[in-house]
């Protein structure tokens, strides 16, 4: 099935918010230098699902693989991107805080998979399945990470 309008912007809109999420964490190292490896790990994954997303465009494209007509909404990733956009801008202006920040990530890993942008469908070919499979569990791992790293924040605090 050739890839629709529709479907090609919706899937670069999930690779922007990617990106988005990665300059958000770019941003996070650069103001708190003291966990810019968690934040530099961070950045590697995100920008490398957003290489995973283009990827699927591509191959969509090629008749590589099926993707199910009913798939994606285009607005509510505009939505993510704008608050992603909109967090960054704010931690430019203003600085930001370890806990702030670290609060600020969980929220966003926690919308991705709240929004089921990386939900499988009936439709969907064994190769598409297999890769938002892969970004679905990607993002629960960074939830993870983040929700483990907050906790352990706060317990350096007490």
């Amino acid at each position: 099935m050739p890839l629709t309008d529709e479907h090609q912007y919706s899937i670069e809109a999930l690779a922007k918010n990617e990106d988005a999420i990665g300059d958000l964490y770019t941003t996070y190292a650069r103001l708190i230098p003291d966990h810019g490896n968690f934040w530099s790990r961070m950045v590697d994954e995100e920008r490398g699902h957003a290489i995973w997303l283009r990827r699927l465009i591509e191959s969509v494209e090629d008749g590589e693989m099926k993707l199910d007509k009913d798939r994606f909404d285009l607005s509510t990733i505009d939505r993510s991107i704008d608050h992603i956009n909109n967090l960054e801008k704010e931690a430019v202006a203003k600085g930001i805080e370890i806990l702030n920040a670290v609060s600020n990530a969980l929220v966003v890993e926690n919308s991705l998979l709240e929004r089921k942008f990386f939900e499988i469908y009936d439709g969907d070919s064994d190769e598409v399945k297999r890769i938002l499979t892969n970004l679905e569990k990607a993002a629960r791992e960074h939830r993870d990470r983040v929700a483990q790293f907050l906790d352990d924040l706060k317990s350096d605090l007490n």
